[in-house]
């Protein structure tokens, strides 16, 4: 899983390393949400059994900015100043979307295995 992405000054060109953790908590999407960065939509199809072929490019930014605010709590460029220095990379987006899904997807199996064992003994 990445841990850091690259952006780039668009004026001086500069690039900066900064950390990403697609162990997104629910403040996080609860911010991003109230910001209006995420819709709650979005947060749906996340937090679903969704799967990477849906993912628009847009939404694949907001993946990677969420991971990126997951890793920079208080310290972090608003939306539109991040959007401005993220050089779009899918097979980077991919990435972090998938770790994102991939942890969604193990969540979901591990409930749907409570819920069988529940029912048995019910």
């Amino acid at each position: 899983m990445l841990e850091t992405i690259t952006l780039v000054n668009p004026e001086t060109r500069e690039e900066k390393e900064v950390k990403v953790n697609a162990n997104l908590t629910a403040w996080t999407l609860f911010n991003l949400e109230k910001e209006k960065i995420i819709s709650k939509a979005f947060l749906s199809t996340l937090l679903s059994t969704g799967n990477e072929r849906s993912m628009d490019l847009l939404d694949s930014i907001r993946v990677v900015y969420a991971a990126y605010r997951q890793a920079n709590g208080t310290d972090y460029l608003d939306f539109e100043s991040f959007m401005k220095q993220y050089e779009v990379d899918m097979k980077e987006a991919l990435e972090i979307f998938g770790a994102v899904l991939g942890k969604q997807k193990d969540k979901n199996k591990m409930a749907q295995g409570f819920q069988q064992k529940a029912g048995k003994k019910a």
